[in-house]
């Protein structure tokens, strides 16, 4: 309430006024809303958001004339039909996908391929951006900032937030990319080691996780069953590049029983912890990068140890980074050299 004077007929003396109260509100919004007020709104949604908000958050707020003007004025600038950007911020790829979360609707997610970008999964990208969400059906369709998928049992322990984006969990994540078509098995076994050996995932939550989703007929929960089955709850995931192109190509020579990472001793004590172990047929091999294994110390060492590993009853076969990725069938032919495997 400001009041005003103003020079009233009925006065007491010459030139003498009365104050008047009257309502009024400085740069006045529709609906009688300030415009400090309206720009507090705007910003409260947006710095949560990457510098974003939604038409529809807006409209629980504001009218459509105040939109409007906004846009018209430049301090908000369409995305698409639903989402709206402060002229300030910044297009990055992050933006970008916070837009497409938006662009689905309340409760949505970035997920599949996006999510795993988000997470840190290597080898994935942002884009093209994918979300779970429930999308409203709307006009404008052709604009549409994201794929989006439905939701199907996502429940509240599935969802966190990255850099402020909202994303399914890692172990949720993985479920989704085996859901995904495009993404082929040994992609998403590469995926699910790289996330186990990072610690975003374990044993235990892919088992809970797999039990919210596991239902008859949903693809890529009979996958996701079968390699945590064949990993366990001792599971020690590959370590490096090396070691997970080893494991391929033992699978594919018929070597399953190779252990990861075992500590081996002899009466004397102990030896050393090798890459890999075949204890059914009595064979250590060790993966080895040339980068790092060739001093003359580096070798002297190994070779020490090599000895004593052949020395308490164990096979040895060394193998490079040249040799996996250059010479498999050689790798393979060493591997069933020192066994019975033909």
């Amino acid at each position: 309430m400001r009041r005003f004077p103003t020079h009233g007929t009925a006065r007491t003396g010459v030139g003498s006024c009365v104050w008047l109260s009257v309502s009024v509100t400085v740069g006045a919004e529709d609906g009688g809303m300030s415009k400090l007020e309206t720009d507090r709104i705007i910003n409260s949604l947006a710095e949560g958001q990457l510098g974003l908000v939604s038409r529809r958050q807006l409209r629980e707020r504001l009218t459509s004339g105040v939109i409007r003007r906004r846009i018209d004025g430049g301090s908000l600038v369409p995305m698409s039909a639903r989402v709206l950007r402060a002229a300030s911020t910044t297009l990055t790829p992050e933006v970008r996908v916070m837009a497409g979360v938006l662009d689905v609707g309340d409760d949505a997610v970035a997920s599949h391929t996006t999510a795993a970008a988000l997470t840190g999964f290597p080898g994935f990208v942002l884009e093209p951006i994918h979300v779970t969400g429930v999308r409203p059906r709307v006009r404008h369709a052709e604009d549409y900032l994201s794929t989006s998928h439905q939701p199907r049992r996502l429940a509240k322990a599935h969802l966190s937030e990255v850099r402020g984006i909202p994303v399914t969990t890692p172990t949720r994540t993985l479920f989704d990319l085996a859901n995904d078509k495009k993404i082929h098995p040994r992609r998403l076994e590469r995926a699910l080691d790289n996330a186990w050996a990072s610690g975003v995932v374990s044993y235990a939550s892919l088992r809970r996780v797999l039990g919210d989703v596991a239902c008859r007929g949903r693809t890529g929960v009979v996958l996701m069953r079968q390699l945590i089955e064949d990993r366990g709850p001792d599971h020690c995931p590959p370590g490096s590049g090396l070691e997970s192109r080893f494991q391929e190509l033992a699978r594919k020579g018929g070597f399953g029983s190779f252990v990861r990472q075992v500590d081996l001793g002899a009466e004397e004590g102990w030896i050393g912890r090798v890459d890999f172990l075949d204890r059914d047929n009595g064979l250590v091999v060790e993966v080895d990068s040339r980068r790092f294994h060739t001093s003359k110390s580096d070798r002297s060492r190994d070779e020490r140890r090599h000895s004593a590993l052949r020395a308490a009853g164990w096979r040895v076969v060394s193998v490079t980074d040249h040799d996996l990725f250059h010479d498999p069938t050689a790798v393979i032919n060493r591997l069933k050299g020192r066994t019975s495997i033909r």
